[in-house]
């Protein structure tokens, strides 16, 4: 059973900083929805490398993309005087890369719903649109646990954990309190499925997602049971719990015992 649970951040100077980085990447998403949706309007057949995160994060970063080498240097050519294209990819640099392919995954598995909807027919289906800045509230920045998050020193007792949002500032640490959290995630920092940044009327928490081992407690101080009177089954006794069996007492040879003095 997965639960989330957040732990609000204190540490000031981190707090401004990774708030920032909230407005950036949500300016990011919303660059991103307006490219997708023109692209499905204008029929210019691109949303799929547009959402493509692997594709994105070479043309943002400005490197070959490996084996996707062909479609990074398409996307490239084609928009190199796009405004829109090129105010994405300036803001994508002030993100860290992987911690943008989290939101670009996200971004593609939304308009996907969308268009699945779309084309099967719900014409009331409308695609997933930006929200604007000046009204934001809350809004999660999704981070790659595995290059974006570090546990080493919780996990060595220490109450640091160590949070990469951008290239230039690297991996910064912040306090947590590494009992407390490990408290909170059944006593096992393993447990921890992803820790994400959650921006809440100006107001910064570390959410964090976990296995939680559920136990099962039987919290009713009595139990109900029901008892049924009869001839072919004596008595019929039913209890109102899962883990309780009922209990049936024939009464077949009662009655055989019965016929032979009436």
């Amino acid at each position: 059973m997965l639960r989330t649970s957040k732990i609000l951040i204190k540490d000031q100077d981190f707090k401004e900083f990774a708030i920032e980085k909230v407005y950036l990447t949500r300016h990011f998403e919303n660059m991103l929805l307006i490219l997708l949706e023109q692209d499905y309007k204008q029929e210019i057949g691109d949303r799929n490398l547009i959402s493509n995160p692997y594709v994105m994060r070479a043309v943002i970063r400005d490197t070959k993309g490996g084996k996707y080498a062909e479609k990074v240097a398409y996307m490239k050519e084609k928009y190199k005087d796009h405004d829109l294209m090129q105010d994405l990819i300036e803001v994508g640099k002030q993100l860290k890369k992987d911690n943008l392919v989290m939101t670009i995954r996200k971004v593609r598995g939304n308009f996907k719903s969308f268009y699945t909807k779309n084309k099967s027919g719900d014409k009331k289906a409308k695609p997933p649109k930006p929200k604007s800045l000046s009204s934001l509230n809350h809004y999660t920045l999704l981070i790659d646990n595995d290059k974006g998050l570090g546990l080493s020193y919780l996990k060595k007792g220490k109450d640091k954990l160590g949070i990469t949002l951008d290239h230039d500032r690297g991996r910064q640490y912040i306090r947590v309190n590494q009992q407390k959290l490990k408290q909170l995630v059944d006593g096992d920092l393993d447990n921890i499925q992803s820790i994400n940044l959650k921006y809440s009327n100006g107001e910064l928490y570390l959410l964090v997602a976990y296995h939680h081992n559920k136990k099962v407690q039987n919290n009713k101080p009595h139990k109900i049971a029901g008892l049924d009177i009869g001839i072919n089954n004596l008595a019929a006794v039913y209890i109102e719990d899962k883990d309780s069996p009922s209990l049936i007492v024939d009464g077949k040879k009662f009655k055989n015992y019965n016929s032979q003095f009436n």
